[in-house]
């Protein structure tokens, strides 16, 4: 009993210093009796020191020592933290409201453009060089510096448009038996159709309204006034390409 509380007693002392790791010393007096009782107590005798486990072993000497535990738990808990560590953010949702703002304004100015320029016929011309290879359908030759040939055209189309949108565009201006550019002579001539605008420059740019907006793109509704009359709501889906921001889809038109 006494070889016990001596084992015990050395046990109590070196677990208040069990922090980091020492070494306790019994007097030698009963150090043979107690030595064999304390590595047969230890051995049989799980110790923690602020819930982690720590060993506990007894040498020839009588010397106790004390150190933490590096138990398989620690190890996996080590190993699961890594990843979450490794972590990166999700993508940012989308472009902030200015951003989407600035370019939707460009698109549709340059949209207005398209359709109510090219899309009806207007260009710089030499009203003097008419070609009558279409009797009907007077073509005049185009003398503005950036539109010298089909390519040009498709260019500023390709600009501002992409994908279904690109394709019915391209279809109303450029095919058909009666397209409103046409090559004669290694020279560019437009169509005088006259159809007129069907945009006004009376946007409302701050009232724009962005929706489904995600890293791809995003939707803009905004209003404008035609002839006088009352707004007019019209939308645009614009994606983002590899060439930057285009519109995909304006009025019934889809995105493909």
């Amino acid at each position: 009993m006494k070889t016990t509380m001596i084992a015990l007693a050395a046990l109590s002392t070196l677990l208040c210093t069990a922090l980091t790791g020492c070494t306790v010393h019994i007097s030698e007096e009963d150090v043979s009796k107690a030595a064999d009782l304390a590595a047969s107590v230890l051995d049989d005798t799980d110790i923690s020191v602020n819930g982690q486990k720590v060993d506990v072993s007894v040498d020839s000497n009588g010397d106790i020592n004390v150190s933490i535990a590096q138990t398989e738990a620690n190890q996996s808990a080590a190993v699961t933290e890594a990843p979450a560590a490794q972590m990166t953010e999700a993508a940012p949702a989308g472009l902030s409201e200015a951003e989407m703002k600035n370019i939707s304004k460009q698109l549709i100015q340059e949209y207005v453009h398209i359709y109510d320029g090219l899309g009806s016929g207007s260009a710089k011309v030499d009203e003097t060089q008419l070609s009558e290879v279409r009797a009907q359908w007077p073509y005049l030759m185009v003398i503005d510096p950036e539109l010298q040939s089909i390519a040009d055209v498709e260019q500023v189309l390709a600009k501002t448009l992409t994908g279904a949108e690109y394709a019915a565009m391209h279809a109303l201006i450029l095919e058909g038996d009666m397209p409103l550019f046409l090559p004669i002579d290694d020279d560019l001539y437009v169509r005088q159709a006259g159809r007129g605008g069907a945009y006004s420059d009376a946007w409302d740019w701050d009232g724009l309204k962005f929706t489904n907006v995600t890293a791809e793109g995003f939707t803009v509704t905004g209003q404008y006034v035609h002839m006088g009359v009352a707004p007019i709501t019209q939308s645009f889906d614009v994606i983002n390409t590899p060439e930057g921001y285009r519109i995909c889809k304006a009025g019934e038109i889809h995105c493909e």
